[in-house]
């Protein structure tokens, strides 16, 4: 006949057992309770995050007589709600504002001009280290330069 295991009670304190294994389960015991106790906090952090948030949207769509959009402005914006980004929110989706309504101010730290943005992402892909065509132009000593610089950037047409 065959002999079987039964290991199905190894969570089964041994009498015998060392108090190692007792310390350790002990630290085990203890590292789950710390644990749950983060974790309890965390949800209710969350919890106060999400009822702020829902609290600025409210609000922020309330000052704008737009109190149907408090749902979509949580799903639409990130972070922190304001004003401005309600407003910008509201912008980018076409949805008519009231006429009292601020108009943000566009963000001077942002450009608009594609070829400025390309050339950022050109230059940080290089490392930061190559400069901009316009920068390089502003910094050249001769004529030679400049027709170098513009070469290279592919500006120059030749009218023969």
């Amino acid at each position: 006949m065959s002999e079987g295991y039964d290991l199905d009670d190894t969570d089964d304190q041994d009498p015998e057992e060392s108090p190692v294994i007792k310390e350790l389960r002990s630290q085990l015991r203890a590292a789950a309770k710390e644990a749950e106790k983060l974790r309890k906090l965390q949800d209710e952090a969350d919890v106060r995050t999400q009822s702020r948030r829902a609290e600025a949207a409210e609000s922020a769509v309330n000052s704008l007589d737009l109190p149907g959009l408090k749902e979509d402005v949580l799903n639409w914006i990130e972070g922190d709600i304001t004003p401005e980004k309600v407003i910008e929110a509201l912008q980018a989706r076409s949805i008519p504002l009231p006429e009292e309504t601020a108009r943000p101010e566009p963000d001077s730290k942002r450009s608009s001009n594609p070829s400025e943005i390309g050339q950022r992402v050109a230059d940080a892909a290089a490392g930061g280290a190559v400069k901009s065509v316009d920068a390089r132009l502003s910094e050249a000593q001769s004529q030679a330069e400049i027709n170098a610089i513009m070469a290279e950037a592919g500006l120059t047409r030749d009218h023969f």
